[in-house]
């Protein structure tokens, strides 16, 4: 592999890291699920099965199960275009 093409690899994973830090800081706020599929245009049933899955964490406070918005769109970038809808 010449010195060249590492160079490009790198700057390619460089390149998606970057995009994923400024996901994340895109929305940091922790919603119910039913908003988290509204704002994400999905159903709330998809965003269980990602759940129930482990795609994404939950955060629990008492009976309260919230989610971080820029989580589940960093998870479905990762998982590519044929993520489920």
């Amino acid at each position: 592999m010449s010195d060249d093409t590492v160079l490009l690899q790198v700057l390619a994973k460089l390149d998606q890291i970057q995009q994923d830090v400024a996901v994340l800081r895109e929305s940091p706020v922790l919603v119910d699920l039913e908003t988290a599929a509204k704002l994400l245009s999905l159903s709330s049933k998809t965003i269980k099965r990602g759940l129930a899955a482990g795609k994404y964490a939950t955060y629990r406070h008492g009976r309260a199960v919230r989610v971080n918005v820029a989580e589940i769109r960093l998870a479905m970038r990762q998982e590519g275009p044929h993520a489920e809808n």
